[in-house]
C-alpha cells in the first residue's frame, strides 16, 4: 500500500545518494521488514486503544512518514523514515480488518471479509493510478511549474514521495467518525 511508485524511483533514488541500483534493496526491506513485523501485535493494539483509532493513527502516521521520506538528507535517514512509513501503514492495513470486522454483524463477516480484501486490492489499483496520474498532472498542466520547482528543490523521487502522503491525508479527510 502506497508503495507502488518506490520500484520505479530506484534509479532516481540511487542517482540522488551516489548509490548502485542493487544497493537500494534496503529502501525496500525496511518497509516490508517493518510492516510484516507489526502483523500480530496490531490487533492488540487495537484491542487495548480502539481500531478505528488506531487506523486513522495509522493513515497519520503513514503521511507523516511519507514527507520524511521526502524529505530525508541522506540515506540512512530515508532508511528510518521508510521504517516509520512501514509502522503507519501496518497500523492503518492492519487494524482496516479489525475496523470492518467490529462494523458488520455477525452473519455478514463473510461477505464483509470478502469485499475487504476486494477493496484493498482495488485500493492499491487506484492508489497507484491516482499517484500516476497526480505525478503526470503535476508535469503536464497548471501545475507544472510548481511541479519542477519542488523537483528542482528535491528531485524527482522526493516529489512521489510527497504526492504519495497525498492519499493518507485524503482517506483521513473521507473517514468521518468511525467507532472502534
Amino acid at each position: 500500500p502506497l508503495d507502488s511508485s518506490v520500484n520505479v524511483a530506484f534509479p532516481a533514488i540511487a542517482a540522488a545518494f551516489g548509490l548502485e541500483v542493487p544497493a537500494i534493496q534496503w529502501v525496500v526491506i525496511c518497509y516490508v521488514l517493518t510492516y510484516g513485523s507489526l502483523m500480530l501485535a496490531v490487533g492488540r493494539i487495537g484491542d487495548i486503544f480502539g481500531h478505528a483509532r488506531v487506523f486513522r493513527i495509522g493513515l497519520a502516521w503513514s503521511a507523516l512518514a511519507l514527507v520524511a521520506c521526502a524529505l530525508a538528507p541522506s540515506y540512512g535517514a530515508l532508511l528510518g523514515a521508510r521504517a516509520l512509513q512501514g509502522i503507519g501503514v501496518g497500523l492503518f492495513t492492519l487494524a482496516y480488518t479489525d475496523v470492518v470486522t467490529a462494523t458488520m454483524r455477525r452473519e455478514d463477516r463473510g461477505v464483509a471479509g470478502s469485499l475487504t480484501m476486494l477493496t484493498r486490492t482495488l485500493g492499491v489499483v487506484v492508489a497507484a493510478t491516482l499517484l500516476t496520474l497526480l505525478v503526470a498532472a503535476t508535469q503536464a498542466s497548471l501545475l507544472q511549474a510548481g511541479a519542477a520547482v519542488v523537483e528542482a528543490f528535491l528531485g524527482a523521487f522526493r516529489r512521489d514521495f510527497l504526492a504519495a502522503g497525498v492519499l493518507p491525508l485524503l482517506a483521513l479527510l473521507l473517514l468521518g467518525r468511525v467507532r472502534g
